[in-house]
């Protein structure tokens, strides 16, 4: 009977280790690539920290402010007027190969044609400053759809529309990469428009990382757990990031929930 039981503990105990050492392994991989990210937790008295630890910090500019009702804890919260997350320029947001850039965002209004989340090199218009080519920029359609828009030196676009319409008053994840030759939109995990892409090294210029503004045009609703990798994210690691930044790559690293699990078990 002891040898039975002895049995179906070794047996749970190799379970539950394979599920956290498949965790450990989603999760260092997803760190592994992480260049900056954003939670929006804490007030910082407009000030933005870079909660990957990589130091790009920024600011809350015009009318934008931190609400306590994001997805995961608060977010950055826009009314449509001048309002914007600026981060500084920095070569690690310059890319020529793979990247991916995520976040959750929140509007229940029509969309404001060309309204963007995520910008490097063109959250001003084209006499002010903006279309820095090689330009990356993540925005709404009029459809209340998403676009993945790169512009390399040469003016050649290759652009990415999702099908489906996120300015329902939800909370939607939003996953926008370029992988090898195409560029891929994906909406709350699943693939939601493809397109080819035209290599360049997107994002080298001068002008500083933006959320929630494209060429003057200024979004209304709110942006959460803003994270940019130097890769193409696979199902897995989309997957870990809409967990949560915190919760899923940054609050436990992968070791201590191992160790924390183990110790449970020994209980």
């Amino acid at each position: 009977m002891e040898g039975l039981v002895m049995k179906k503990y070794l047996s749970f105990l190799v379970f539950v280790l394979s599920i956290n050492l498949l965790f450990i392994s989603s999760t260092f991989a997803v760190m592994n690539g992480l260049v900056g990210a954003w939670t929006f937790d804490k007030d910082e008295g407009g000030k933005v920290k870079d909660n990957s630890g990589n130091g790009f910090n920024g600011e809350l500019v015009g009318n934008a402010k931190i609400d306590k009702n994001g997805k995961y804890g608060s977010a950055v919260s826009t009314d449509g007027t001048e309002a914007y997350v600026m981060i500084p320029d920095d070569p690690a947001f310059e890319f020529d190969g793979d990247f991916s850039i995520a976040c959750w965002v929140w509007n229940e209004n029509p969309a404001s044609d060309h309204s963007s989340f995520v910008t490097k090199g063109y959250h001003r218009t084209a006499g002010n400053g903006g279309d820095a080519k090689p330009w990356y920029l993540i925005y709404y359609l009029k459809t209340g759809t998403i676009d993945f828009f790169l512009r390399d030196t040469n003016a050649v676009n290759s652009r990415a529309v999702g099908k489906t319409v996120i300015n329902d008053g939800q909370w939607h994840h939003v996953v926008c990469m370029k992988a090898g030759k195409e560029v891929k939109v994906y909406i709350d995990g699943k693939e939601d428009g493809s397109a080819p892409a035209v290599d360049a090294k997107y994002g080298e210029n001068t002008q500083p990382l933006v959320f929630m503004v494209h060429y003057d045009r200024w979004f209304a609703g709110k942006i959460d757990d803003v994270a940019i990798f130097n890769k193409a994210l696979n199902d897995n690691e989309i997957k870990v990031v809409m967990g949560g930044i915190n919760k899923g790559v940054l609050e436990v690293s992968p070791i201590e929930r191992l160790t924390s699990t183990w110790g449970n078990i020994k209980k």
